[in-house]
């Protein structure tokens, strides 16, 4: 019972993510940013919890940032720190895999890497580029979400950062995946 409750746990904290523009829109009318922090802390808390490897410099860092983020949003009480946090999550992500494209290997590298790939040299250029292309298009979103949580209405924000930018992500996604395996077809990665 309690491994099938902890197994359910990581898919639970992906649908609140997914969910998060369109909880705070239905929600906010009803609960004070404050209290919903307290809730995105204890999601934080979980994922914590459940990260197969603590140590990780970049999973602390990033927790830490997003445990600050959280604690703003509590004292401050303020509902733009609520708007703002799908662009401040994608700004850090941009962020650290920006910074991964300075050291020895690439975020994605480092993903592919733990997922049991061999890396070959066209394969860290490959995933090289990858990084910077997804460090771009991070960016780009965060400013968009930033946008439209300063200055557009509380219905596009939700729409934009809760179906609109996954869909983009996904049509992104399986272009990538395409071109990978042309990338691999002819280069052999």
């Amino acid at each position: 019972m309690v491994k099938s409750i902890k197994n359910s746990i990581p898919w639970m904290l992906g649908l609140i993510t997914l969910a998060y523009p369109f909880v705070v829109y239905f929600g906010i009318q009803y609960f004070t940013p404050a209290a919903f922090a307290i809730l995105f802390l204890a999601s934080i808390a979980a994922r914590f919890y459940l990260a197969k490897d603590k140590k990780d410099f970049t999973v602390i860092a990033f927790m830490a940032i997003v445990v600050v983020y959280i604690l703003a949003i509590i004292l401050i009480n303020d509902e733009y720190l609520l708007l703002l946090y799908p662009g401040f999550i994608n700004f850090c992500v941009a962020i650290f895999f920006a910074v991964s494209l300075k050291q020895k290997t690439s975020f994605i590298e480092r993903m592919a890497m733990a997922s049991g790939k061999i890396i070959t040299a066209n394969a860290k250029r490959y995933t090289w580029r990858l990084t910077f292309f997804w460090s771009g298009i991070l960016i780009g979103n965060s400013a968009v979400c930033f946008y439209l949580a300063l200055q557009g209405s509380r219905e596009l924000w939700a729409l934009y950062s809760g179906l609109i930018c996954y869909l983009l992500f996904g049509i992104i996604g399986v272009l990538e995946y395409g071109y990978r395996r042309y990338y691999i077809a002819k280069y052999g990665a």
